[in-house]
């Protein structure tokens, strides 16, 4: 998926990005913090040895604060989870022990968003 966004990013060299990493419900608010961006670094790291311009990227860690709420596609995958769930803490929680462990692991992840579009327009 790396290599697809390098590709995007290639293909639009004026576009900046911001990509932002989150965790599980497991472990303390401190450290989640700090791993989520502590990955949201580790992949601006990767980009930029892959030739994308650091100017062009900024990271942020969201620890566990901003669960996933589930897609279509997500739905889709998951039998047990419905389109616009929220994988927080409660909804987890009352999970069958399986069902939790997909669900941290839908909550792991790092995600991009556009915050720009005129780089080295001007």
């Amino acid at each position: 998926e790396l290599d697809g966004l390098i590709g995007l990013l290639n293909d639009n060299p004026s576009v900046t990005i911001e990509l932002s990493a989150h965790t599980d419900r497991k472990g303390a608010e401190g450290y989640n913090q700090d791993l989520s961006l502590r990955r949201a670094q580790s992949v601006v790291r990767y980009l930029i040895g892959k030739g994308v311009d650091e100017r062009r990227l900024s990271a942020a860690g969201f620890g566990k604060t901003q669960p996933k709420t589930v897609s279509a596609t997500i739905a889709e995958k998951y039998g047990f989870l419905k389109e616009g769930d929220r994988l927080d803490e409660a909804f987890i929680e009352k999970l069958a022990p399986e069902q939790q462990e997909i669900a941290d692991q839908i909550n792991r992840r790092t995600e991009f968003r556009v915050t720009g579009s005129s780089f080295g327009l001007f």
